[in-house]
């Protein structure tokens, strides 16, 4: 299934270029990922709850 649209905030932008290069690396990928199979097994994709409950989260790293 192909996402219709992703999203990220400013501050997940400030953020993620302070992070090491290598997580940086793991990271687009896992996102060009999503936008092309948001349900890829390997993203374990979930629905959010409360207030963000009309959006989905995935995983970079099961740290």
């Amino acid at each position: 299934m192909k996402i219709l649209r992703s999203h990220t905030t400013p501050q997940f932008e400030n953020d993620f270029i302070k992070l090491p290069e290598k997580i940086q690396l793991k990271s687009k990928k896992k996102i060009k990922l999503f936008e092309e199979d948001c349900f890829n097994r390997i993203l374990d994709t979930h629905k959010l709850k409360g207030v963000l409950k009309n959006f989905w989260s995935f995983s970079i790293d099961d740290n």
